[in-house]
């Protein structure tokens, strides 16, 4: 049930704190065809019934690794605990998105549990650079309790695994501002970015690069689900 890591190059040892290691699944190890686990049929009466962010959170940390990890010290000042960090994203999502529709008739109910387990291991690694390895990784080591499809599993895995819009963003955030574009952006609004730059944004080939492996990343990604580019991309703005 687990999805491969991104990259071959191995994780840092120890990957994940003797805590989260040691700590014991809280029910026998089972497939999804032997029927959802205690924590998946909590977390889909919730998610059903719209619970709150901080009833998502909750349920979520009846598995003790997942209590662990939400629970963790920051390790720097200013750095914020990752369960309200998972309350305040869930509370914008909901406030600005969970009446709509979502592109390509995504559940609102699977967007709101990809966003708590988003940074799921953010405070794992010892560099920025595993993070997203590292949250695929725990996520996967938890599949057999979200209550989701294998479909659904395969876009939550696609949103969280990268950040295609956050590594462009230094040299597209004036793109909404020079450019013509639809609101949300869209592949094509990047590509007509990279045909319509002037300044002051920086000449390319700084921007068509940034913005070309944007949209290869973008299309990538997307191809690891069943959603078209231009619904993935529109999906992952939201998540974003």
């Amino acid at each position: 049930m687990s999805t491969p890591l991104p990259s071959s190059e191995p994780l840092p040892e120890p990957f994940l704190p003797p805590p989260f290691a040691n700590t014991p699944d809280p029910l026998p190890s089972a497939s999804l065809t032997q029927g959802p686990s205690t924590i998946a049929r909590a977390l889909s009466v919730a998610l059903n019934r719209g619970c709150s962010a901080e009833e998502l959170i909750a349920t979520l940390k009846m598995h003790p690794r997942l209590a662990f990890l939400y629970e963790t010290p920051p390790r720097l000042p200013g750095q914020y605990r990752l369960d309200d960090h998972s309350h305040a994203v869930i509370r914008q999502f909901d406030k600005y998105f969970a009446p709509h529709p979502l592109p390509g008739g995504v559940r609102p109910e699977l967007l709101r549990l990809t966003l708590a387990l988003h940074d799921i291991g953010k405070y794992i690694p010892e560099t920025t650079r595993d993070q997203h390895r590292a949250t695929v990784a725990v996520i996967s080591s938890v599949r057999e309790h979200l209550p989701i499809t294998d479909q659904e599993f395969a876009v939550m895995m696609a949103l969280i695994d990268g950040d295609p819009i956050g590594e462009a963003s230094i040299h597209l955030t004036d793109l909404t501002r020079h450019t013509r574009c639809s609101i949300p952006v869209t592949i094509e609004d990047l590509r007509d970015y990279c045909r319509t730059t002037a300044p002051p944004i920086p000449p390319p080939p700084t921007v068509e690069h940034e913005a070309r492996r944007a949209i290869a990343q973008i299309g990538a990604m997307a191809r690891r689900t069943h959603l078209s580019v231009s619904d993935f991309t529109n999906l992952l703005i939201r998540y974003y």
